[in-house]
């Protein structure tokens, strides 16, 4: 049995987006877990209850004619957010969408949304700024063929980032302002179709925050029942729902208590070792002390 989780801060859920294609996910219909249940939609693809990177379920492109699709909804239209997911390339013949509603020339509005791809044996990273072409940033490592990758493009506004396995890859900075998309939500192609991946995707997730680099290495661990420290702030009150799903079905959803973060964590300088004769053996007294501890909460 496998776990889905969502995450709320302060009564908010931090997921707009949550597919993992688990059991009771068809070839034309698949559950978005997230509160918002957004309708998500395909053609031509294939659900392979065994094929994911965790050996649970996952959805097969053809490179052709599969894709999905999320209707049109005001939860996808974020300005601060976080695009995951996993992908396993079969042939760099097609280019391929993880996550896309990004409009470009002849777009209405033009150069607006996002989009994260694989292309010509890379990732791409696009943000809409009101150009056809956006504000985009690559991968530097390439992705092997027939191999599951982790991938996450993160924006808050003012940085782009990608990363690669929990790796950071790439950022810039961005430049105009943000224009937000009127158009689908596409998976495993683009709007235009120009983009028809010929792999598998898994676990797709939009969160409407950027997450730091530490809860990016814990996603990739799949320690999707862990929020790091450093996502919290003191104050926040925080709880999850957890979907049990056997791979055929879903279980009850149930809800946790609330956690109030109390306090922050204090700050500890580098210890100093010193041995008493500079031999550092265990035959001298060796002492060890901290130069700096503070506790912002006190």
């Amino acid at each position: 049995t496998k776990n889905i989780y969502n995450w709320f801060r302060n009564q908010t859920s931090m997921l707009v987006l949550n597919i993992p294609f688990e059991g009771g996910t068809t070839n034309a219909n698949a559950r978005d877990y997230s509160p918002f249940q957004n309708n998500v939609s395909g053609t031509s693809a294939i659900y392979n209850s065994t094929g994911g990177h965790d050996g649970n379920g996952s959805m097969m492109f053809n490179g052709t004619s599969a894709d999905f699709s999320v209707d049109r909804a005001n939860s996808l239209n974020i300005s601060i957010f976080t695009l995951e997911g996993r992908i396993y390339v079969r042939s760099t013949a097609r280019n391929g969408t993880i996550l896309s509603n990004y409009m470009g020339a002849g777009g209405s509005p033009t150069g607006a949304g996002y989009g994260l791809v694989y292309e010509n044996g890379i990732l791409n990273f696009t943000v809409g700024n009101g150009t056809a072409a956006g504000q985009s940033i690559t991968s530097t490592t390439s992705l092997s063929l027939n191999t599951w990758y982790h991938t996450v493009a993160t924006f808050n506004g003012t940085n782009m980032s990608l990363y690669i396995n929990g790796a950071h890859e790439a950022s810039r900075i961005f430049s105009g302002t943000y224009q937000l998309s009127t158009g689908l939500l596409f998976v495993g192609t683009n709007s235009i179709t120009t983009y028809n991946l010929n792999g598998s995707l898994d676990e797709l997730r939009i969160w409407n925050t950027s997450l730091p680099t530490a809860q990016i290495l814990a996603l990739y661990s799949n320690r999707t029942d862990v929020i790091v420290a450093q996502e919290t702030v003191v104050g926040d009150i925080w709880n999850a729902s957890i979907t049990p799903n056997d791979g055929t079905g879903d279980g009850t959803e149930r809800f946790s208590t609330n956690v109030t973060i109390a306090n922050t964590a204090p700050t500890h300088g580098t210890p100093i070792l010193n041995s008493t004769l500079r031999t550092n053996t265990t035959r001298e007294n060796l002492t060890v002390y901290n130069v700096s501890t503070a506790d912002g909460d006190e």
